[in-house]
């Protein structure tokens, strides 16, 4: 029995799509660029790509890629920080401790104000 054969680019998801273009921003391919290939691929018009574009920054803006990300590279510093152990590098060790604990948030951030004027502090507690 003969299959049909299936046009997969256009069953592609929306989110595959958006990792595709994500893929190419990532890997510095210019915005026209990116217009052109997928236009071509897709067989989309350029307004229709510009709004998948559009949809695949904003993605990458947004809190939940961000922890992703985030994520992803305190996978990454365990790794590091168990394999310089292992190797007994405590250099190495060290800096990626320091660098997950940036990342984490471990440290406050000093603030130095200088001046007369007066001061205002306004912190927002969830109720």
């Amino acid at each position: 029995m003969a299959r049909k054969k299936i046009d997969i680019d256009k069953q592609l998801t929306l989110d595959a799509r958006r990792h595709l273009i994500i893929e190419d921003i990532a890997s510095g391919k210019k915005y026209t660029d990116i217009l052109r290939k997928y236009t071509q691929e897709w067989g989309l018009s350029v307004k229709s790509l510009e709004l998948y574009i559009h949809d695949a920054i904003e993605f990458m803006r947004s809190d939940t890629a961000k922890e992703n990300i985030i994520a992803m590279n305190m996978e990454r510093l365990d790794k590091i920080i168990t394999d310089s152990i292992t190797k007994s590098d405590r250099k190495n060790a060290i800096k990626a401790i320091d660098t997950q604990n940036k990342l984490a948030g471990g440290y406050t951030e000093k603030v130095k104000i200088e001046g007369d004027s007066e001061i205002n502090l306004k912190f927002d507690i969830g109720e």
